[in-house]
């Protein structure tokens, strides 16, 4: 409100300033060209002067405007064609995220020609043609990508997804080849690989894997699983030890690894070895699977192997596993009176089959003939 009236009284004061400056004296302006003579007070100019200023600030501003009206037009001739082309791009877009595949691979294909990224509409177009699992179509829009400029990398990786999608993991293999180097590119070949059990691959990519986090620290574990799963079968010791070293300490603690390690090294001609690992695992942290591997076990040295076994499970004797396992180990050893007593014990915690069916050979041996 002060504001305002401070205002109000500068514009009065300026206007009666300029009322006093016209009355004390109008001035005089005469203008001449030819024949014509113009003359007027020197006030009354300085209004033309300012009213002439206006209307060529106004015709400025209005020819700005029909220029760029001009230019839009002769930009989209034809009914603007470029909007319908922009339309038709987001409506493919929207029909995609909707799953209208049909629709989606159209509409991106048709908006492509004038749209500003026509490299993103094939691609798209591809993607949605594949899941219609239509592949001749998908590659199609793949050639047509691969004809702009600099588009060979993102075609590749699209290509190799197409191919996933389609459930060629072996030709996403081959799209993607041994030069893939962006981290969506390593990350489809590490998945396509795991697919078509190439696990050795696998096995070379994971530390890489694992250093840039392609995947989730779970998803890796998973890999590294299966990759050693696989490799374990019919592997020397050597190799064995190695690759459980390159093994993260997280694996090496799950029980079926450790079991699956011990059997591997047995069957290499490494059963103390094999017999020692389990020991380790199970003075960390016991488990029945490793327990009853530990029983289980072929070894070289069979008495060894027992005497270990009993030490280790000392404190399990009120443990049917343990005790099952401990009359496996003594009957490998052939202790028949010690396999008797350990099996009997275990039948009287828990009857299983397979420890009623043990004692009773190892009665054979001893002569008891004792039901179990």
């Amino acid at each position: 409100m002060r504001r305002a009236f401070l205002m109000l009284l500068l514009v009065l004061l300026a206007a009666g300033a300029l009322a006093w400056l016209v009355r004390a004296d109008a001035g005089y302006v005469l203008l001449q060209y030819g024949q014509t003579r113009i003359e007027t007070t020197l006030w009354f100019g300085l209004l033309l002067l300012f009213a002439l200023l206006l209307l060529m600030l106004l015709f400025a501003r209005l020819w700005r405007g029909l220029s760029g009206l001009w230019r839009r037009v002769r930009g989209h001739p034809a009914g603007s064609a470029g909007h319908m082309s922009r339309d038709r791009t987001a409506q493919g877009l929207r029909a995609y995220f909707e799953g209208d595949w049909e629709r989606a691979a159209r509409l991106l294909a048709r908006g492509a020609e004038r749209s500003p990224y026509p490299l993103a509409n094939h691609l798209l177009a591809a993607r949605a043609a594949a899941a219609r699992g239509d592949a001749t179509l998908a590659e199609g829009f793949l050639a047509l990508a691969a004809e702009l400029p600099d588009a060979a990398a993102a075609v590749s990786v699209e290509r190799a997804r197409v191919q996933v999608q389609l459930g060629n993991p072996s030709a996403a293999v081959a799209a993607l080849g041994d030069g893939s180097t962006s981290s969506a590119a390593r990350e489809l070949l590490l998945q396509s690989l795991a697919r078509i059990g190439d696990w050795e691959r696998v096995s070379a990519l994971l530390p890489d894997a694992r250093r840039e986090r392609l995947l989730p620290e779970a998803a890796l574990d998973e890999f590294e699983e299966r990759a050693f799963l696989a490799r374990s079968v019919k592997a020397d010791a050597v190799a064995l030890r190695q690759r459980w070293d390159s093994l993260p300490q997280t694996l090496q603690r799950k029980p079926p690894l450790l079991v699956r390690q011990a059997r591997a090294l047995s069957a290499a001609g490494a059963g103390m070895d094999a017999l020692e690992l389990l020991v380790s695992a199970i003075t960390r942290e016991s488990s029945h699977e490793l327990v009853e591997a530990l029983g289980q076990l072929p070894v070289s040295d069979a008495n060894k192997a027992f005497a270990r076994a009993e030490k280790l499970l000392a404190s399990h004797r009120e443990d049917a596993v343990a005790l099952l396992a401990l009359g496996r180990r003594a009957a490998a050893a052939k202790l028949w009176g010690k396999a008797r007593d350990y099996l009997e014990a275990s039948h009287a915690r828990a009857a299983r089959p397979e420890t009623a069916e043990l004692l009773a050979r190892v009665r054979e041996h001893t002569g008891s003939s004792r039901p179990a």
